[in-house]
């Protein structure tokens, strides 16, 4: 489902993003009403991917108590990406992603400085009764909580910001993936990606601090994180493709055209900045409405039939590709899939002329269209993570692995012995033992059945498999 050119494309002019088959404008009529209307004005169809997943992914702070059951686990719908765009191809529009929270950390900064007046006024009170014999308790001094916060920070402080922020979550937004690389490569942030590998499946966090005999515990953490670099980059931020936090990620490609766009004021048309800070307020007056809501969004049967066979079938094509190292891309993705059908369906909920939530004040379906968009939209991710996991740094005996993985399933009939399988082996120069484990791994994901003792049958899902891995670059 890659962004890819029509077969009758010969210039820049006729280029066309699609995903799967849907051209941009068939995706823009499956949104709902409100985020039509908060991108209607990116009109190029790379912009307004890289705008509408950059706001899919900041908008999991607005619904900090809104959940699913995933796999026996309560989850919420926070999710990691990664937009790869050339120098000057579109950092830009991912910036824009992080004014729709601007004036939701305004609100908090101004709740934090008048918490923190009345702490220093209470302070001198309590100070002045340490001579007398009326002595008060001593004040708390208030968190300072921030929804958004910037990349360039240490891993003690995220966790810290996290803590404060609980039970609400923490958005980092950064265009720059130096800056996170920085943060991550520095000692103060060896921790980071620890630490956001823990918070992406809500895992508990702690740090003991000497200072002050300081302990900090988060039960349930919640972290979005949307960053921007180029190719070269993406290697500033992962340790190769055994890196876990690899996996946890989305990816999008911003496809920018080499052909000239106008920059000329369009007559009529306001400034993306003036536009994003008018939705600003009005994620503002959502969030507020969100505070106090504690639902959860459910899944029919069909959409769990579907996400099970996205799974399966993306699981055995990452098998194929990287063996045991690259089907936690596939299983990961699967839970995209729920996050992002839950931030979709919120979204489909809201009156888009009050901004008003409504009744939702208890638990609700995922409607059909919210699941199939998410699915569509991840699957894209899915074949982007699989090509970069393809080209990112990896050991040399890995590699020759996974190339010889891939030839000798290629060489195996469609029905065969072992026989057959030790022979096609051997002319590979693949060890016997490294066959048995192979075929067993083929099992495991489906892709063969054994029909008798030593006789065996690629399956259906052996086809999808080699379908999903045509369309990985």
């Amino acid at each position: 489902m890659m962004m890819t050119q029509s077969e009758n494309s010969n210039s820049p002019e006729e280029f066309t993003p699609t995903i799967n088959g849907n051209d941009m404008s068939a995706v823009r009529a499956k949104l709902p009403e409100i985020l039509r209307r908060l991108l209607a004005p990116h009109e190029d169809d790379s912009e307004f991917m890289t705008a509408l997943m950059t706001t899919l992914v900041v908008a999991g702070g607005l619904i900090p108590n809104v959940w699913a059951t995933y796999d026996r686990r309560r989850i919420y719908n926070m999710l990691m990406l990664f937009v790869i765009c050339p120098p000057a191809g579109g950092k830009g529009v991912v910036s824009l992603g992080g004014k729709l929270l601007e004036r939701i950390n305004k609100h908090l900064s101004e709740t934090h400085k008048a918490d923190f007046a009345t702490y220093q006024h209470r302070m001198e009170e309590y100070r002045a009764t340490l001579t007398s014999d009326e002595l008060i308790k001593l004040p708390s001094k208030p968190k300072r909580s921030q929804l958004l916060v910037p990349g360039n920070i240490t891993s003690s402080k995220l966790i810290q910001q996290i803590a404060d922020n609980a039970p609400y979550p923490t958005v980092i937004l950064e265009t720059e993936a130096d800056v996170l690389a920085g943060a991550f490569k520095s000692d103060h942030g060896r921790l980071m990606s620890t630490t956001l590998r823990q918070a992406y499946h809500h895992e508990r966090i702690s740090l003991a601090r000497k200072t002050n005999d300081e302990l900090i515990e988060i039960d349930t953490p919640k972290v979005a994180l949307v960053i921007s670099g180029t190719d070269n980059q993406v290697l500033s931020i992962f340790n190769g493709n055994q890196d876990g936090l690899f996996s946890r990620f989305m990816f999008l490609r911003n496809n920018a055209s080499i052909k000239w766009r106008s920059v000329k004021p369009k007559a009529g048309a306001k400034p993306l900045d003036d536009h994003y800070e008018e939705w600003s307020e009005r994620f503002f007056t959502i969030w507020q409405q969100a505070q106090n809501l504690q639902a959860e969004v459910t899944f029919t049967e069909s959409h769990w039939d579907v996400l099970d066979k996205f799974g399966e079938g993306n699981q055995a094509a990452s098998y194929l590709t990287g063996g045991d190292y690259s089907v936690g891309i596939a299983r990961r993705h699967a839970l995209m899939v729920i996050r992002m059908a839950m931030t979709l369906s919120f979204f489909r909920r809201i009156n888009p002329d009050t901004d008003d939530i409504g009744d939702l004040v208890s638990d609700w379906d995922c409607k059909d269209e919210d699941f199939d968009l998410a699915l569509l939209l991840t699957e894209q991710s899915f074949q982007m993570s699989l090509s970069l996991f393809k080209a990112m740094p990896q050991a040399m005996n890995v590699r020759f692995e996974n190339t010889k993985r891939t030839a000798f399933w290629a060489a195996l009939p469609t029905h065969f012995e072992m026989g057959e399988a030790t022979l096609t082996a051997n002319e590979l120069g693949i060890a016997e033992r490294t066959k048995t484990r192979w075929i067993s791994g083929f099992r495991g994901t489906g892709m063969l059945e054994q029909m008798g003792r030593g006789e065996y049958r690629k399956t259906g899902m052996a086809t999808v498999a080699t379908v999903a891995l045509s369309l990985v670059a």
